[in-house]
């Protein structure tokens, strides 16, 4: 019990005390150093020679342009057809999978029926 009551004297102790530091430091003034004494003669601010402000140099920078495209995943390759359908207009490209890669570093291609990958073709053949 002595210790309960000796462990939560310090707590409160050492809370006043934190709270006074932080109080300290808050509302200590700062003392102003000259610049001498902080930059080093190498990377000393000089002020420019002209009073007039250079208009700032803008590059000419080229905007690469950005596409949208979709992925239809074998397993859902007649809704991805459906959502292809609904957003040609915004799609610039789509990619499906048909082919998986083995253990040996072969190729397999996915169970999609021909017919599917045919109306994706002239899908994407029409809407060049």
């Amino acid at each position: 019990m002595k210790i309960l009551k000796l462990l939560s004297i310090f707590g409160i102790f050492l809370g006043l005390s934190l709270i006074a530091f932080s109080l300290y430091f808050t509302f200590l003034p700062l003392k102003e150093t000259s610049p001498s004494t902080t930059q080093s003669q190498s990377n000393k601010i000089t002020e420019p020679e002209s009073t007039q402000q250079k208009e700032p140099v803008i590059e000419d920078v080229k905007q690469e342009e950005l596409k949208e495209s979709g992925w239809i995943p074998n397993w859902s390759f007649d809704t991805g057809i459906t959502s292809v359908r609904k957003n040609i207009k915004i799609l610039d490209e789509v990619n499906p999978v048909l082919y998986s890669i083995n253990n040996d570093g072969s190729l397999s291609k996915r169970t999609i029926p021909s017919t599917s990958i045919k109306e994706l073709n002239s899908l994407a053949k029409d809407n060049d």
